[in-house]
């Protein structure tokens, strides 16, 4: 009799320790509260664990308990979470009467208010950790509120000083009390309670402006200096433009023979009208280097070119030369722009390709790499570069997998704890870290690796097998030989 009840006993530990790893399996496969045991039994009937439970019945009524389980779990932590709500509610609201009382002392910490107000139902019901974050969150809002009105007052007396005693009455010798004694007259004078607050923004004032009359006149002397000087430069460029223009055409007409003539000009151009064409196109290309810099008609550049050269620069130039000169140069200040533009996208967004056209656009506006291109094509160029970044970032992950096949193996896992545990290994590696945005790509690229370590260890079986085999028939082939050879040495 004992031995029967330990055995039955024996038995019931068995039957509830399979039951308990069969509920275990189904935990780690992810089974849901909506799960149905038809379509999950394909997620669990590869585990050991599965064959723990004999009969189909059996594991059907185990799923179903675990599922119903899950249902009354789900339902108990929803009604505590719409009854933390509530509380948490209750908690704001008694802030907030709180903050309108003018009875929420900013300098108070948790601490004491924990220790003053632990009483009262509203503040005990609310967990501390999360009656912790509100209360700093509360405190820190009520803060930028007290700043942003304290230099909004601040704002609204210095224009009230100025507009009382203004910069042109302000004299090197006037003192704080010589502008008091004006704003004492005036209501708004104590809309500032404080004595030293009102002392300091009329110092404040005071201050800044004797600064601006110590400097103006220096300012004023200075930039009459600037102006005088700039203007004298442009009379001299005036009359120096004309004379400048010609000036290597003169010196080629006084070289007598072609030997000192400068190896730019071809031998040929010997008389003036060949070395005055060859000048004026080398002044056309020069004044596309230095003044065009964004995209323009070629008739505005034109335009530009004789506002600065004069008409007569055009003499003996064909049209189509120019258009060439002009669509070559374009062409390559475009070229030039775009890849200015591409490093500047490299500079701000690098691997956050997340980043709405809109918000980069925000970043970039001020930057005169991303004025100098054309409004429609800066869209198209940014979304180009994250396609390009995109490519980048999946290839980067490919040779990263590539590199572990020592730890991505033919037998590595594709879900669970031990494929997170995988890509926890490879996360240290930055390559990794920007994949992360793009799970499925990531699951997929590993996926492929494993099938590709799968197909190359079967083939190399397949190899080793058919090796084994051509081996044997050899033996076998040999052993024939040599049996043939026996009989006939025993004939003889």
């Amino acid at each position: 009799m004992k031995n029967e009840e330990e055995i039955e006993k024996l038995e019931n530990k068995e039957k509830e320790y399979n039951e308990a790893s069969f509920k275990d399996l189904l935990k780690e496969k992810n089974i849901t509260e909506d799960g149905v045991f038809e379509k999950d039994i394909f997620k669990i009937k590869f585990d050991q664990r599965y064959e723990l439970i004999p009969s189909l019945l059996e594991k059907e009524k185990l799923y179903n308990e675990y599922i119903s389980e899950l249902k009354k779990n789900s339902k108990e932590k929803k009604e505590e979470m719409k009854i933390l709500r509530k509380n948490i509610n209750k908690y704001k609201l008694f802030l907030k009467e709180k903050i309108e009382k003018n009875d929420f002392d900013l300098e108070m910490n948790f601490v004491d208010f924990n220790d003053k107000y632990y009483n009262i139902d509203a503040v005990k019901n609310v967990p501390e950790q999360q009656r912790e974050l509100i209360f700093n969150e509360t405190k820190m809002k009520l803060n930028e509120i007290f700043e942003n009105n304290k230099q909004e007052t601040k704002e609204r007396y210095l224009a009230f000083i100025e507009k009382e005693f203004p910069p042109e009455k302000v004299r090197l010798l006037t003192t704080i009390d010589h502008i008091k004694n004006v704003l004492k007259l005036k209501k708004e004078y104590l809309s500032i309670s404080s004595k030293t607050e009102r002392n300091e923004i009329i110092k404040e004032y005071l201050e800044k402006v004797k600064n601006f009359i110590k400097n103006r006149n220096d300012h004023i002397e200075t930039k009459k200096k600037e102006e005088e000087e700039k203007r004298k430069l442009e009379e001299q460029n005036k009359d120096l433009k004309v004379k400048n223009k010609f000036k290597n055409i003169k010196d080629l007409l006084k070289s007598d023979n072609n030997e000192t003539m400068p190896t730019n000009i071809p031998r040929n151009y010997t008389t003036m009208k060949d070395l005055e064409y060859n000048n004026h196109i080398l002044i056309f290309k020069k004044f596309l280097k230095d003044k065009i810099k964004k995209r323009i008609p070629y008739e505005e550049a034109i335009q530009l070119f004789i506002k600065e050269y004069g008409k007569e620069s055009l003499n003996n130039l064909e049209e189509e030369m120019l258009q060439k000169i002009y669509k070559i140069y374009i062409g390559n200040l475009v070229m030039k722009q775009k890849d200015e533009f591409n490093q500047l996208l490299n500079e701000y967004i690098q691997y956050n390709v997340d980043i709405p056209w809109g918000e980069a656009q925000r970043m970039m506006q001020y930057d005169t790499r991303y004025q100098n291109i054309m409004p429609a094509e800066r869209e198209g160029m940014y979304r180009d570069y994250r396609d390009n970044i995109y490519n980048r970032v999946l290839s980067q992950f490919e040779t990263l997998v590539n590199e572990k096949e020592g730890v991505i193996t033919k037998d590595t896992p594709l879900e669970g704890y031990e494929y997170n545990k995988l890509l926890m290994s490879l996360r240290d590696d930055p390559r990794a870290q920007r994949i992360e945005r793009y799970p499925d790509k990531r699951d997929k690229i590993i996926r492929a690796k494993v099938k590709e370590l799968k197909h190359k260890f079967w083939e190399e079986e397949k190899k080793k097998k058919n090796q084994l085999l051509n081996r044997k028939t050899e033996r076998e082939k040999n052993s024939k030989l040599y049996q043939k050879w026996q009989k006939g040495n025993i004939i003889q």
